[in-house]
C-alpha cells in the first residue's frame, strides 16, 4: 500500500497524541491516529524507520514524527510521470512461507513477517467492484456547517473557515506543472464541539511552497453516506487529471475511490476492505493491493479502474506496498521495510538486526537506501547503504551523525543532508533545530522545531516539516516555505492532523 502511505505518512505522532490540542479534542485525535501508530508511526515520513516499539508516522511514504521516540518519516520516491511502469516480479508457482527471512532471528521471533503470494484473478474479482459514485466539487471546500458531521456547528469564534485551510483551486495549468517531487497533503480538522467527527480535505503541494485545494473528502463522505475517515494513500496521474485514493473509515474499513479532477465524477472501486490497502501509478493505469476477509489480492487496473488483470502481479499477506527509489517495497505490519525479490522472497532493508535497534532512512536511490541505525543505550553505528537485494555496504560518503536516529532525523536535501532536531529531544544545549550538511560546510536553517518530518518522493528535492503551528517545506536550495498555518487553533478550539502522501 502506499499508506506511506505515509507520510506521513502524517504528521502523526505528535499531532496524533493531541499534545498541542485542547483537552476536549485529544481523545478523538488519539483514537484516529493511534490505530495506525504501531505501523505508520514506527516508520515515519520519509522511508525512515524506527525499531520495535518506537512510534513514528507515515509509511515509507511521507509522514511525520513525534516528540519522544524518533519518528520515522515515510518516504517513497515515485518515478517520473513519464517513466515506464515498474514491473512486479513474476510469481513462482509455489512460494515458500516467509521466504528469505530467518524467522528465528530478531525481530521476526517477535514480529510476524509479511508473505508474498501470487495474485489470482478470483481474489481480485472478489475484492474489486467498481460502481459510479457521487460528483464532488474540485478545487474548493464546502462550507463547514454544510457537512453532515458538522451540522449546526457555530464557526463564528473559529474564523470563517472553521479551522480548515483555504488554498487556490487546482487547475489544468497547475496539473501540467506537477512533477514527482510534489505531494498530496491530507488534512483532518477536529473541533472541540465535535471531536469524534473530523473533517478531511486533500491539497496538492509543491516543493516551492505552493498549495492548491484538490477537493473536500468530508463532503465526498457525506455524499457516500459513509462514516468519517481519512485518506491513507493516493496515486495521482497529473496528465490524465485523475487521482486514486484509499480512504479508511472509523470502522477501520478501507475504500478505494477514483476521482476525475476535471469533472468531479467519482468511481468507488472497492469498499469494505481490511486496513492496509495500497495504490500506486502503473504507467497510465494503477496498481492496487488489499485484503478482503482473510485473503490478500492485487491487480493492475485500467485508467478508468473499471477492469483489471493480475499478470505478473503479487499480493501481500501481512504488509502493505509503497514505492521507494523507483522500486516497490513492502512495509511490514510492524513498520519495517522489505524488498520483494523475483522469486517472491523478501530482503531485509530496515528491520532491526539487533534487539532495541532503531533505523532511519536518509536517502533512497535506484541502487538502494542509505540508513542510520543505533542501538538504545549503545549509541550509533556507521551509516550503511542497503541495496535492494538486502546487501549492506559501508557508506563513507555519508556524514557521521551520531545523534541520528535516537534524537535527530537526517534526510537527503540538495547536495547534502538536512539534520533535524525533533521537538523536545534531549540534545546538547544550543543544538540548532535544522543543520544542512553540505560539501562546503554546514548551514543553519531557521524555523520552528519539528514534530514531524519527511523526505520528498524524489531523492533530495525537499523535506516536509510539521511543527506545532503549521506545515512547511524546505526545498533543495535550503529555502523554508510555509504551506499551512493554524497558530490560533488551540485557543479557538480546533486541531489539525495533516499527513503528507507521495503521489505514487
Amino acid at each position: 500500500m502506499s499508506d506511506i502511505r505515509t507520510m506521513l505518512r502524517g504528521m502523526q505522532s505528535d499531532a496524533g497524541r493531541g499534545a498541542d490540542a485542547p483537552a476536549e479534542l485529544r481523545a478523538g485525535i488519539q483514537r484516529v491516529a493511534g490505530r495506525r501508530r504501531v505501523t505508520r508511526e514506527a516508520a515515519g515520513g520519509s522511508l525512515a524507520v524506527v525499531a520495535a516499539g518506537a512510534l513514528a508516522w507515515g509509511g515509507v511514504k511521507l509522514a511525520g514524527g513525534q516528540d519522544i521516540e524518533p519518528a520515522v518519516p515515510t518516504f517513497s520516491p515515485s518515478p517520473s510521470a513519464s517513466a515506464t511502469p515498474t514491473p512486479a516480479p513474476a510469481p513462482p508457482s509455489t512460494p515458500g512461507p516467509s521466504a528469505g527471512i530467518d524467522v528465528n532471528a530478531f525481530p521476526w521471533n517477535v514480529y510476524a513477517p509479511p508473505e508474498l503470494v501470487p495474485a489470482t484473478q478470483e481474489a481480485a474479482d472478489a475484492g474489486l467492484d467498481p460502481i459510479a459514485g457521487p460528483t464532488v466539487s474540485i478545487g474548493l471546500l464546502e462550507p463547514a456547517n454544510s457537512l453532515a458531521s458538522w451540522e449546526g456547528v457555530d464557526c463564528s469564534s473559529l474564523g470563517e473557515d472553521c479551522g480548515r485551510t483555504q488554498a487556490p483551486p487546482v487547475s489544468r495549468e497547475v496539473l501540467d506543472r506537477v512533477t514527482p517531487a510534489w505531494t498530496v497533503v491530507s488534512d483532518l480538522v477536529y473541533l472541540r464541539s465535535v471531536p469524534e467527527r473530523p473533517a478531511g480535505a486533500l491539497y496538492l503541494a509543491s516543493p516551492e511552497g505552493e498549495l492548491f485545494t484538490l477537493f473536500d473528502t468530508a463532503a465526498l463522505q457525506d455524499k457516500l453516506q459513509s462514516p468519517y475517515g481519512f485518506v491513507t494513500d493516493v496515486a495521482l496521474d497529473p496528465e490524465a487529471g485523475t487521482l486514486l485514493m484509499v480512504q479508511e473509515s472509523e470502522t477501520d474499513a478501507d475504500s478505494v475511490v477514483l476521482v476525475d479532477l476535471a469533472t468531479g465524477n467519482t468511481t468507488v472501486v472497492a469498499q469494505g476492505l481490511n486496513w492496509g490497502t495500497s495504490v500506486e501509478r502503473d504507467g497510465d493505469g494503477w496498481l492496487v493491493w488489499g485484503t478482503r476477509g482473510s485473503g490478500p489480492f492485487a491487480a493492475r487496473l485500467t485508467p478508468d479502474a473499471k477492469s483489471w488483470d493480475v499478470s505478473d502481479v503479487w499480493a501481500v499477506r501481512g504488509g502493505s506496498v509503497e514505492r521507494a527509489g523507483g522500486h516497490l517495497v513492502v512495509r511490514s505490519g510492524d513498520g519495517f521495510l522489505l524488498s520483494p525479490q523475483s522469486d517472491l522472497t523478501l530482503a531485509n532493508l530496515t528491520a532491526p538486526t539487533a534487539q532495541d535497534e532503531r533505523c532511519v532512512v536518509s536517502r533512497a536511490t535506484e541502487d538502494g537506501l542509505l540508513t542510520y541505525c543505533a542501538v538504545v543505550d549503545e549509541g550509533s553505528g556507521e551509516p550503511t547503504f542497503v541495496t535492494w537485494d538486502g546487501s549492506r555496504l559501508a557508506a563513507p560518503q555519508a556524514p557521521d551523525l551520531p545523534d541520528v536516529p535516537l534524537q535527530r532525523w537526517a534526510f537527503a536535501l540538495g547536495d547534502g543532508y538536512l539534520e533535524i532536531t525533533r521537538a523536545h529531544a534531549p540534545v546538547a544545549a544550543g543544538t540548532p533545530d535544522y543543520e544542512w550538511h553540505r560539501p562546503g560546510g554546514t548551514q543553519v536553517i531557521d524555523g520552528p522545531a519539528a514534530s514531524g518530518a519527511a523526505m520528498s518522493a524524489v531523492d533530495g528535492e525537499a523535506v516536509w516539516i510539521r511543527h506545532e503551528s503549521g506545515l512547511a517545506v524546505i526545498d533543495s536550495t535550503g529555502q523554508w516555505r510555509d504551506l499551512m498555518g493554524w497558530s490560533d487553533g488551540v485557543t479557538l478550539g480546533y486541531a489539525n492532523l495533516p499527513q503528507v502522501l507521495d503521489i505514487g
